[in-house]
Parts: C-alpha cells; structure tokens; sequence
C-alpha cells in the first residue's frame, strides 16, 4: 500500500508541476485522476474491511477481496497488495519449515512460540507439557493456503528445532529440498524484479504476477504446490530427527536397557540384588542407608548379564517418600508428585502414612536421560516405569518370601507333624499359588507381548510423533493391565500381598525360634548318644563294631526325628499358633473372594479382556465360580 500511496503522491506532484507551468487545464487534470481515484476507493474500501489486523489474519482478509473479482484493475490492485504483504509471512514460513527458527517479534505467524517451556523441563517435571505446548498453533493466523497443511507446519519446524538444539546444522536442508523434484519456496514467491503498480496509480494499477521480493499468488496451482513444498521439507525433517534420535542415539537400546531395569526383564539382576540388599530393605524407610543401597545395586549390575549393557551406568536408585497408593493418587491428580517429598505429600492430598514404610515398599529406580531421548523418555515416562517397577518388586518380593516360607516347610517333611502343620502349608500353598499366577500375568501375559508390540511399530514409524505415541501406548497398556489404573482392584490386591508377607514374616520367625531350641535338643541328643556308647563299651556288649555303629546312628535319628516332631507338634498345636493361622486363612480367603468378584464384575461389566483373562487364570479350575459364598 505504502508504494501505491507513494505512487499517487508522484502524481500529485506531476500535476503541480504542470499546473505551475500554466499547462494543466480541467480536462487534463480529470483524464490523469480519473484511474488514480479508482485506485484509491479501492484501497479505501480494503483498508476499512481489514480493520487492524495483522498476520495471517491480514492474509485472508486481502485473499478475500482479491477472490471477489471486480473490473480488472481493482483485481490488479488487491492481487498487488496481496503480494506484498505475504512477503514478510512466507520468509517467515521458509524459516521455520528450512531451518526450524522461528523469528516472529510481532506474533503475526502461525506457529506460537511457548518460551516459558524449556527442554529441559522434560528431565525433572512430570507435568511438563513441553512437546506439545511449546510451539502451538494460532488459528486465526493461519493463511488459508496453509489451512490443508497447517499441522505439517508446525511439525517440520518442531522436528528441525530439536535438530537445531542438539547442535546440529539445518542449513543444508533447504539446499536439500530445493534440489529435489519440484518447485522450492523461492521459486513459488516470485521473480527478482519488482513490479510497479502498472506505471503508476494513474497508469491502471498493480502490474506483474508478483512483486520483486515475491509473495503469494492466488491460484489453486499455487495452492497446491505450497503444500507439496511442506510435504517435502516434513518428510525431510521427520526422517532427520529419526536418524538422529533411533539410530544416532539407539533410542532402542536404550528402551531394552530400560526394559531390563524397570521391568525386570533379567532375573539374575534382581536375584542377586535381593540376596544382597534384601536385609538393608528390609528396614524402616528411615533408617534405610541410600550409599550402600546404590553401591549393592552396582554390584548386582556388576555380577549379573545386565554388566553386558552399554548404558548401565545411567541407571540409578531412589527412595519414593510415600506410598504406592499416594503414588498414584498424585498420578491421577496430574501433579508432580515425583520432584519433592513436599510436592508429594501435597498431591497425595497432604495424608501422612498410617503405618512406618519399609525401604522395600519405597525403593524404586531411576534413570539418566540426555536429550533428544528425554522426548520419548521423560520424566513422565519414567515416573510411570516406576509405578511399574514398584508393583513388579514388590510382588516379586512377596513371592520370595512365600518361596523361602517353602524351604522352611521342606525341612519338616521327616518329621510327623503333617495333621499339625496341615493348615500351615495348605495356606502357604494357596498364597504362593497365587502369587506366581499374578507375576506370571504381568511378565509374561502383559509386558512381553505389549513390548514386542511396541517395537514391531517402532520399526515402522515414520515421525517422532509416531515414536512418542507408541511408547506412551506401551507404558499405558501395562499401567492398565497390571491393576495399576484400578485403584479399587490395586488397593484389594495391595492388601492380599501384604497378608502373604506378613505370613511369612511370621513363619520366619517361628522357625527361627524353633531352630535354636533344635540346636539345644540336639546337643543333649549327642550327649546322650555318647553316654549311651560308654555304656555299651563298659558292658561289654558283643556283636560287631560296625553293625553297632549303624544301629546306634539309626537309633539315634529316630530319637531325634521323634524328638523334634514332638516339640514341634506341641509348638504347631498351641492355642496362640492355631489362631494365628486361622487369622491369616480368614483374612486372606475373604480378600481373595473379594478380589475375585469385583475382577469377575469388572471384566463382565466394562468388557476388559486383560480382566478376562486374569480371571481365567487366578480360576482355573473353578474353584471361585463354583463357590457362591467363597472358600
């Protein structure tokens, strides 16, 4: 507008000058003014229709009048102005899609620019909306060339962006694009030379298809070669943050490395950390050392098949400051409930603990990631592997426990105190049953088919968008699955692993008492097998020496057989055991059928397969169908 203005000033000054010279008459003033006041209502009139708008806004505005036609030199003027003013918008566009800089100091583009979202917000702040709030979309600011394209946009200068932080140079990339097949953004905003409003206000108006810094032409050939310009410069930016962040930084390896940690992938890691730091865990939380917990972890790491990984030495350990069900309460409530004890007790709406939390009930782990894989694996996401991670440990941990509940049984199998110790190892049974049912679900009937899943479609992904879905897919499929989204299933189940371990804390310590009084019966065995033998000796028994021998030792394991199964029935029999026993049973039998109803009504009710399928294996028999009122 501003070289139509200047143009018509010309003019102006063109007729002064003739009406100085005595030259000027009325009919040579009306015959030069006559095309400049055509021009000038025409301009009136757009100046009045775009009000104050500015941008893209401004864009569409002018693309409508020049769309409405008229007689042929209003259509020059709008086509002229609209030119002109897309100038600064496509050099705009050329940045953005080329090079992944946004430079926009009026915010007339129509990518917005978050500056308050850094990158790396994504390490430490599980709420941070930084992929998809940084840069964001301003609808009104959209040319309505763009509109069919909009969102590969904003998603090529995204992609070049993360390039252009990682250190990378993005110059060659319009290099690049404007080698291949088709036309390239200069190339589509005009020629070099500019084009004067047709010699003049007076001389009919805007002339030339675009002006010399180019513009946007309004034709549906245009139209469409824009969008085969961005098409390009996205699949040119997708497939370079690809290399960059799959094969450059083995986004794979790493999601295996992570695999092995968090969802315990490698037995022999978790066998020989717990054999190593299960009595330190086995504190109260406070009293638990965070040093030695982490220099037992390196050595587990050490002398297991994980000292095989190349990124061991990103994972790390922590100590949550609340509970699993806290946890999730802050999950669900979308706070970052994960960055501080304070921020914690806050989203888990400031309840404290009733009960003093074990270090095994709060260990989880952690891990170390650089950018550009804090994309894919944020501190979101790594907040939902420790969900996973604390469920798996501690049902694996309960498991442990029912296991070496068995081994203490084992050593009573000589003895006769099978009417006694009945119940006992019945309910072992049933709780060890269970137990294996449960992390057998969630190992191998959850997490490995939902992982090769995960990596079938990240092989074929084609943007980093696809990657990042996918993942999320993965972590929200085994969070659902394995109860951790059912907080109604979770807390029932919370409470019948905590029975199954209190059990066996409780039988631990029963055989730890009566291990020591075998040590002193059998001392007094002994003495009684040796005073035995000095009177054989002094009477002068006869017979062979071996046959003797082998008669006195059978004797005497039969004593000490008859010995221990005494004293054991007799412990196994007393009124404090029997009901404590019958305690456990009762409780957990009333859990269990619980359990099992509401996992039958929620599979029936809300059609989750998962529950289907857990159902039929916690049921197998039956057994809970058949049992209207429970066992």
């Amino acid at each position: 507008m501003r070289v139509l203005l200047k143009e018509y000033m010309v003019l102006i000054a063109q007729l002064e000058h003739q009406l100085l010279q005595d030259t000027l008459t009325l009919q040579k003033m009306w015959f030069f003014v006559q095309p400049a006041l055509h021009t000038m209502q025409v301009l009136d009139q757009l100046s009045k229709s775009v009000g104050a708008t500015a941008g893209g806004e401004l864009l569409n505005k002018v693309a409508e009048a020049a769309e409405m036609g008229g007689d042929e030199r209003a259509s020059n003027v709008t086509h002229f102005l609209l030119q002109r003013a897309s100038v600064p918008y496509l050099d705009m566009l050329r940045r953005w899609i080329y090079e992944g800089n946004l430079i926009d100091p009026y915010q007339e583009f129509m990518v917005k620019e978050e500056e308050s979202l850094a990158k790396e917000h994504v390490t430490f702040d599980f709420t941070t909306s930084y992929w998809e709030k940084r840069y964001t979309l301003r609808p009104r600011h959209i040319a309505h060339f763009l509109v069919p394209c909009a969102d590969n946009v904003l998603t090529t200068g995204k992609y070049l962006n993360v390039v252009r932080e990682c250190g990378r140079d993005v110059q060659s990339a319009e290099l690049e694009l404007e080698g291949s097949k088709g036309a390239g953004l200069e190339a589509l905003l005009g020629g070099d030379n500019v084009g004067s409003a047709g010699g003049g206000v007076g001389g009919g108006g805007a002339g030339g298809a675009m002006g010399g810094a180019g513009g946007y032409a309004v034709t549906k050939a245009a139209e469409v070669a824009y969008t085969e310009l961005v098409d390009r410069a996205f699949r040119f930016a997708s497939s370079t943050l690809l290399t960059l962040v799959v094969d450059e930084n083995k986004l794979l390896e790493r999601l295996r490395s992570m695999k092995h940690y968090f969802l315990l992938d490698q037995g022999d890691l978790y066998v020989n950390f717990m054999d190593l730091a299960e009595d330190e865990l086995r504190q109260d939380m406070s009293s638990v050392s965070r040093p030695r917990i982490e220099s037992l972890l390196a050595l587990a790491v050490q002398s297991s098949v994980a000292t095989l990984d190349p990124f061991k030495e990103d994972l790390t350990c922590d100590f949550a400051q609340y509970s699993m069900i806290q946890h999730l309460d802050a999950i669900h409530a979308h706070r970052s409930a994960a960055s501080s004890p304070a921020m914690a007790s806050s989203a888990a709406g400031g309840e404290k603990p009733l009960t003093v939390l074990k270090g095994i009930e709060v260990f989880m782990l952690d891990y170390r990631v650089r950018w550009p894989v804090s994309l894919v694996v944020s501190k979101r996401a790594i907040t939902k592997y420790q969900l996973i991670f604390r469920h798996l440990f501690f049902a694996r941990h309960v498991e442990r426990c029912l296991k070496a509940t068995w081994k203490d049984h084992q050593t009573m199998k000589e003895l006769e105190v099978r009417a006694a110790a009945g119940k006992s190892y019945c309910l072992r049974h049933r709780m060890l049953g269970f137990m294996q049912n449960i992390v057998y679900y969630m190992m191998y009937e959850v997490i490995e088919p939902r992982w090769h899943e995960m990596e079938a479609k990240l092989r074929n992904a084609t943007t980093m968008d696809q990657i990042i879905e996918h993942h999320s897919e993965l972590q929200d499929s085994i969070l659902k699955e394995c109860l951790l989204t059912n907080q109604e299933l979770l807390k029932i189940l919370t409470k019948i692993m905590t029975i199954c371990i209190l059990f066996a804390e409780q039988m631990k310590r029963f055989f730890e008492t009566n291990q020591l009084d075998e040590v002193r019966m059998m001392a007094a065995v002994e003495k009684s097998r040796r005073d035995a033998a000095d009177v054989m000796h002094g009477g002068g028994l006869g017979g062979p020496p071996n046959l003797r021998r082998s008669d006195s030792a059978t004797a005497i394991r039969r004593e000490r057989i008859d010995a221990q199964s005494n004293q054991m029935t007799a412990e196994l029999l007393q009124r404090g055991y029997v009901k404590m026993i019958q305690n456990y049973e009762g409780n957990f039998d009333k859990l269990l059928t619980d359990f099992m109803e509401r996992l039958k009504k929620n599979a029936r009710v809300q059609y989750h397969s998962h529950l289907a399928n857990l159902v039929t294996r916690l049921d197998y028999n039956g057994y809970f169908s058949n049992t209207p009122n429970g066992p």
